[in-house]
């Protein structure tokens, strides 16, 4: 196998398990039964890569954050347009200004 193929394949590997772990803690954490009637407060501008596209990013009553829509698109945060996510990964991501 040439040198080419296995720096590539190691790419590929790091890629998977890079996304894998984002899959993990972003959907680790089961929606609230309550989440429906929580007031949202609005974080700031996140984005999980330096040149990626940000999301709105909120925190409800209960403390848990929630990636909703690209940046200043969210009408109505909750459970039926955004998703919970992990303190972790978004302190491995970027905010925004």
């Amino acid at each position: 196998m040439s040198k080419v193929r296995i720096v590539v394949l190691v790419f590929a590997l790091a890629l998977v398990i890079g996304v894998g772990i984002n899959l993990i803690t972003t959907n680790k954490i089961t929606t609230p039964a309550n989440a429906a009637g929580s007031s949202y407060v609005f974080e700031g501008c996140w984005a999980y890569f330096p040149a990626g596209p940000c999301y709105d990013i909120f925190r409800d009553s209960q403390g848990i954050y929630w990636i909703c829509s690209k940046c200043g698109l969210t009408k109505n945060p909750g459970p039926k347009v955004c998703r919970i996510i992990s303190a972790e990964t978004l302190a491995r991501g970027y905010w925004r200004s």
